[in-house]
């Protein structure tokens, strides 16, 4: 618990799947989402080729599996069904991010 797993800012060269635990999504000092078993991580950097949106810090105990950037962007230009998994993921935090703004 406590680990920093990826820092707002940095370069973005590799995605995380939480296999189990759950990490805190900051902005600034600010905990914005958290996220589970089964959630993606650093994805937005790999995708978009930009810079880390937020800092991720483990909540508990948490184990990851880790995907080079460039082979998750293979991954889903072969695969639609992880695509659309993907997609999916982006479209519920920004429908969550909408709703706290109300």
């Amino acid at each position: 618990a406590g680990e920093t797993i990826i820092t707002e800012g940095e370069e973005g060269t590799s995605l995380y799947v939480v296999i189990n635990g759950k990490v805190g999504v900051y902005k600034g000092n600010q905990l914005i989402n958290e996220i589970g078993a089964g959630g993606l991580l650093g994805e937005m950097a790999i995708i978009e080729k930009q810079r880390r949106s937020a800092t991720i810090t483990t909540l508990n105990e948490t184990s990851f599996l880790v995907i080079a950037g460039d082979d998750f962007m293979k991954l889903l230009e072969r695969n639609s069904s992880i695509s659309i998994s993907v997609i999916k993921t982006l479209t519920s935090r920004l429908r969550k991010m909408l709703e706290v703004e109300k």
